[in-house]
């Protein structure tokens, strides 16, 4: 895989090649880097294509549930569950389309049960049916906070697609992942051909931007005198 430190460098070394008088910011490349992914992976999302690349989906083992107050809780829709579990920790900041925010699977650790994404208000509106008897396993996302109301359970498994990948050994339960690794260490996105594509994309930008600033006849590395020539 592309680590982050490797595509920002690579897209660093070909800026060089190009523009000796600057110098761009590691953390500047890599949002761009970011940016240009999370637009890639959003379309996926909007297409339906996102399960031809299995392996840009996170794995997120293990993720706690504890008991919510359910006259404190924030979601008024859920006041009225019979028992509601709240997530221990906040989800990742997760891509998102005009289908909402990519959450592919939630189920029970040992995958017997499966829980369908539901808003508050159409939570709200099971509920207040004649005799409602809500026998659907369900959850939903408030606050980036895992919600699942009328049902008991301690933790569960998600399938997620988010950039955040470095998050998921602080808030799972049976990660295995290396807590000493360094966020440069981990990967851009969990695919090389999105990778590759998405670094070409932003060589190119810079590109782009270095044809339309006008050259600088003698390299000095001043970016403030682009136009100067000796006499």
């Amino acid at each position: 895989m592309v680590t982050r430190a490797q595509a920002v460098s690579r897209v660093v070394n070909e800026i060089r090649g190009l523009q000796k008088d600057e110098a761009p910011n590691r953390r500047t490349i890599l949002q761009m880097l970011e940016d240009k992914t999370t637009f890639l992976l959003s379309q996926k999302v909007g297409d339906r294509s996102l399960y031809r690349e299995s392996e840009i989906i996170t794995h997120l083992k293990c993720f706690e549930l504890e008991k919510d107050d359910l006259i404190k809780c924030e979601v008024v829709e859920l006041r009225r569950c019979n028992t509601l579990m709240k997530s221990k920790y906040k989800l990742p900041d997760l891509i998102s389309s005009r289908y909402g925010e990519a959450i592919l699977n939630v189920t029970a650790i040992d995958g017997t049960k499966m829980f369908q994404q539901i808003t508050a208000h159409e939570y709200a509106t099971l509920k207040n049916r004649k005799y409602a008897n809500i026998k659907r396993l369900l959850y939903l996302i408030h606050q980036g906070y895992l919600y699942i109301p009328d049902y008991e359970i301690q933790a569960v498994n998600l399938d997620i697609l988010t950039l955040r990948v470095e998050e998921i050994v602080n808030i799972s339960g049976c990660s295995k992942e290396d807590c000493c690794k360094s966020y440069w260490d981990y990967p851009l996105i969990n695919s090389d051909k999105l990778a590759e594509a998405v670094i070409k994309e932003v060589i190119q930008e810079f590109i782009g931007t270095f044809k339309s600033i006008p050259i600088d006849e003698n390299p000095n590395k001043d970016s403030n005198i682009k136009s100067s020539t000796i006499q």
